[in-house]
């Protein structure tokens, strides 16, 4: 018997339609668990939160987050801190139960 594997995968583009397709198809084969980074300003809301209950239903979600931009992961300023505890509020106040969390860009 081959030993187990624990999978994830940090979901840099989860609003783009060809990533979110090819990582569906990929979850659904396996238990893999999504590490998302919560939208940014400008960003599909609702989009992301149905996607983000799919992936969570097929394995464990996890907070992803990008401090500077989605395509800036590292903090430029501010307290870093902060910006992780009003995304863990703002999934909780929407039902999402991250049981995982990854920094972007560390």
């Amino acid at each position: 018997m081959s030993p187990p594997a624990v999978v994830s995968c940090h979901l840099e583009r989860p609003l783009d339609d060809r990533v979110w397709a090819l990582f569906s198809r990929l979850q659904e084969r396996f238990p893999v668990a999504a590490l998302m980074r919560p939208p940014h300003a400008g960003e599909d809301e609702e989009l992301w939160l149905g996607r983000a209950r799919a992936a969570a239903a097929r394995g464990p979600l996890g907070h992803h987050t990008h401090w500077t931009s989605p395509t800036h992961a590292r903090p430029t300023g501010g307290d870093p801190g902060e910006k992780v505890r009003r995304e863990s509020e703002w999934l909780r106040e929407r039902g999402l139960r991250a049981t995982l969390f990854c920094g972007g860009g560390w």
